[in-house]
């Protein structure tokens, strides 16, 4: 069975053997989105989305109700794991940037899995913490800037 590309090439699913990749493949949901197209809105349910082709964008509506960019996601990167793991409705707004596919595990199914696969939870670990220190990073440089410079 050749395994879809959402599997075989996302760095969390990459360390695991053919038999627990082809577990996890016939999980998967396949979502074919054109551009302008919603994968995720907030209050949606939690599931793991894996972009397999195209972009996505992410974004939160502000207190303002200005949109406010979070990040591009491109072929192997994943989104919804925050909802995942809390048991929240997702909270950030995505869409598709151009025609994209994408691969999609329910909560359930990405519960069970991370529980059986631990390498799959040490990776998924790995990548928020990416995450999280690049958010740090950006932080940093915003709030570190004087306010004329921020403004400016």
């Amino acid at each position: 069975m050749a395994l879809p590309t959402c599997v075989a090439s996302v760095p969390i699913f990459q360390n695991l053997d053919h038999q627990g990749q082809e577990s996890i493949a016939s999980r998967l949901q396949h979502v074919h989105l054109q551009a302008g197209e919603a994968l995720a809105m907030p209050g949606d349910p939690g599931a793991l989305r894996v972009v397999r082709s195209g972009r996505i964008r992410q974004s939160r509506i502000t207190a303002n109700g200005s949109e406010q960019l979070l990040r591009v996601l491109s072929h192997g990167q994943f989104t919804g794991e925050l909802a995942v793991l809390t048991g929240q409705p997702e909270q950030v707004m995505s869409v598709a940037l151009t025609d994209a596919e994408v691969c999609v595990l329910s909560a359930t199914d990405l519960r069970e899995i991370l529980v059986t696969h631990p390498k799959v939870s040490i990776e998924m670990i790995a990548e928020v913490s990416t995450r999280l220190a690049s958010s740090e990073d950006q932080l940093t440089q915003i709030t570190g800037r004087s306010v004329s410079a921020r403004l400016g």
